[in-house]
């Protein structure tokens, strides 16, 4: 009985050490990591923030058109008035408005305008850079575990390769550095495979922590294949682009076919210029510097002002005697003098008057720096920075049509020596089974076409990433250029 008990208790500690070990399973799509990566992201969330601040700010404006108001009540003793002495009051209203705020108006918003043409913008740029980030980083965690599984095989092949190496060595027909010569590459590969392993359980922390799950122990799964990070990046996520069963070999020759008509570099030139965020930046801050030297030359309006003036005085509250006062406020600067001038107008039930009065006296600071000049250095340095961008922009589009080329001449090549490998491994096949050819030499040529295979793949891996590479240079979707 007692053996039986100490039999169940280790049982279940075994089994309860099991559960306590089993790690938790987190299944991700490419649209969960980019959702997240966006709604994580602290500089998105400041850009959207500013944003609505800043038309919250517009009321601003509007307010600058209005004239201000102020009031003023005072009580006075009027003495021997009567049997005995009264109190009076006097009470007045004045509207203000500089003329600036009324001549400016139009330019005001237009620069409000392009503030928040500025702002969107930016936040545009952003969302756009963190969907692309999100998006790569699932792409080169599902690409590493391809080449892992190429990496595994290759390994597969090579224990094979030197098992048979070592029985053609005891019967004598192969010398002993061959056989060393197979185990070194057999080591080599195994170190290859423990770097992409590697390599790829830091992409793994980077999508943990990119979607907020640093300290979580979790054996994080993919959900989506290549086929739908192809469709997400490169079709407007539209997974119906692609069928589900297609082979990645089908969905390759499909992104060829969909992208053969983008080859036009003088039309990827043009969408890149229409389309990049930083030329769009230049040329609203070029017409910002445009409305700021119209708002300058107005500038002077800022130191006049009109206002109106209702006052009331009497003894009682009614019946009251009132009186008006228009006023032209100036403030005239001469650089070392300035002067204060008011011409104003007042009108009342018995009398009508106008006056003139000055003010002048010492600037307590003077101001150094002429706006106008610095305005027009920088219109002219940010037309020099545009430019310099739109050279950029046509260097990059013609090194990316150098790549393509390239890569396309590689592939041309590639297929051809697919063809040759293919007809190889039939007649290597023939050869074993008429026992003209050894499996030894069979598995040789299987590593040689497997290493074949694995330079084709990187190759359409390169031809993926050049790709994305110019969405990214024309922020614009491929689907957008071949539909």
């Amino acid at each position: 009985m007692r053996i039986l008990f100490l039999s169940v208790f280790f049982a279940l500690l075994i089994v309860c050490s099991g559960f306590s070990d089993e790690r938790e399973k987190l299944a991700l799509s490419i649209d969960e990591v980019v959702a997240v990566a966006k709604e994580r992201d602290l500089k998105l969330k400041g850009l959207s923030f500013a944003l609505r601040e800043l038309v919250r700010s517009k009321k601003n404006l509007y307010r600058s058109l209005f004239p201000s108001v102020s009031s003023e009540l005072s009580g006075t003793d009027i003495l021997n008035r009567g049997a005995e002495d009264t109190r009076g009051y006097e009470f007045s209203v004045t509207l203000e408005q500089v003329l600036y705020n009324q001549f400016s108006a139009p330019m005001r918003f237009q620069d409000f305008d392009l503030s928040l043409q500025e702002a969107r913008l930016g936040l545009e740029r952003q969302r756009w850079s963190v969907e692309q980030n999100a998006a790569m980083l699932y792409l080169n965690i599902l690409l590493g575990e391809e080449r892992l599984k190429s990496k595994k095989e290759e390994r597969l092949l090579y224990q094979k390769y030197l098992e048979l190496m070592e029985e053609e060595y005891r019967a004598g027909l192969k010398t002993m550095l061959e056989v060393v010569v197979t185990e070194v590459k057999l080591l080599e590969v195994e170190l290859e495979l423990e770097k992409f392993s590697a390599d790829n359980e830091v992409l793994y922390s980077d999508l943990l922590h990119l979607i907020g799950k640093e300290e979580c122990d979790c054996d994080v799964q993919l959900r989506d294949r290549l086929v739908d990070i192809f469709s997400f990046l490169f079709f407007e996520n539209s997974r119906e682009q692609f069928d589900s069963d297609l082979s990645f070999e089908e969905v390759y020759q499909k992104i060829i076919y969909l992208t053969g008509n983008i080859l036009d570099q003088e039309k990827l030139y043009r969408i890149a210029i229409q389309n990049d965020f930083e030329i769009k930046k230049l040329g609203l801050a070029l017409r910002q510097n445009e409305l700021k030297s119209k708002l300058l030359a107005i500038q002077f309006l800022n130191s006049v002002s009109l206002s109106y003036e209702m006052n009331f005085t009497g003894e009682r509250f009614f019946p009251a005697n009132t009186s008006h006062t228009i006023a032209l406020n100036i403030f005239l600067d001469f650089g070392l003098l300035s002067s204060d001038v008011s011409m104003y107008r007042t009108s009342s039930k018995s009398m009508e008057s106008r006056s003139h009065t000055s003010e002048s006296g010492v600037l307590e600071k003077l101001e150094l720096i002429d706006e106008g000049r610095y305005l027009r250095l920088e219109s002219y340095t940010t037309a020099e920075t545009l430019d310099e961008r739109k050279r950029e922009l046509r260097q990059a589009i013609e090194v990316w049509f150098i790549k393509m080329k390239g890569l396309q001449n590689s592939y041309s090549i590639k297929m051809k020596e697919n063809e040759v490998f293919k007809r190889n491994d039939e007649l290597f096949k023939l050869r074993v089974q008429i026992g003209e050819s050894k499996e030894v030499d069979y598995f040789g040529f299987l590593i040689k076409k497997n290493e074949f295979y694995i330079g084709l793949e990187e190759l359409r891996y390169s031809f993926i990433t050049l790709l994305w590479e110019l969405e990214n240079l024309i922020n614009m979707r491929i689907s957008e250029l071949s539909g």
